[in-house]
């Protein structure tokens, strides 16, 4: 074979692999980091819970919801009561509580950055601008049914070949559920 055909083929099949090489690491990163932040939210929120549960019994937060609760028009109070009356469906608690709110994008980017591996300097390895959360499920803890969480993550990454502009998105997702305690 002639060195005019086999060296462009040479440098053609080095650069797919170390792009394959890339995208596996890429993949491994963000799998890794979903599966850390849900896994060590689960591990804390029962916690949480119980210390939301002591202030949302005290006298103060009552009288601070009575005073707010009078001053919020009646459609709000209306989609809050709908909220909190459970469900005649016969769905699978997991599935009916995702979450693509952009308000759980807000928080759980960070989050979830937060949990990616970094280099040397600090930075991460991954490109935070280039990472979406799809969708979130936060628990209820009000049974062990309800009280699971969860994130859905993507990634896009653009494939780096002249004339071929093409984006591969990797998603993630992880769900796990939250230890509820004995509930009375």
């Amino acid at each position: 074979m002639e060195a005019a055909v086999a060296l462009p083929l040479l440098l053609c099949f080095g650069l797919a692999l170390t792009w394959l090489l890339l995208t596996a690491r890429i993949e491994s990163l963000l799998r890794e980091a979903v599966d850390e932040a849900v896994t060590t939210t689960a591990a804390h929120a029962y916690p949480v819970d119980l210390a939301a549960r002591v202030y949302h019994n005290s006298e103060q937060i009552q009288y601070i919801e009575n005073q707010v609760q009078r001053l919020l028009p009646h459609s709000i109070k209306a989609m809050f009561q709908e909220s909190r009356q459970p469900s005649d469906t016969q769905e699978e608690p997991a599935s009916r509580k995702w979450s693509e709110s952009s308000i759980h994008r807000t928080w759980a980017k960070p989050f979830v950055m937060s949990f990616v591996d970094r280099d040397a300097d600090g930075e991460p390895l991954l490109d935070p601008d280039r990472l979406v959360v799809v969708s979130a499920l936060l628990p209820s803890f009000a049974s062990e049914e309800t009280s699971y969480f969860g994130l859905t993550v993507e990634y896009r990454l653009t494939l780096p070949i002249p004339f071929f502009a093409r984006d591969v998105v990797f998603r993630a997702a992880a769900i796990e559920r939250c230890w509820v305690g004995e509930k009375l």
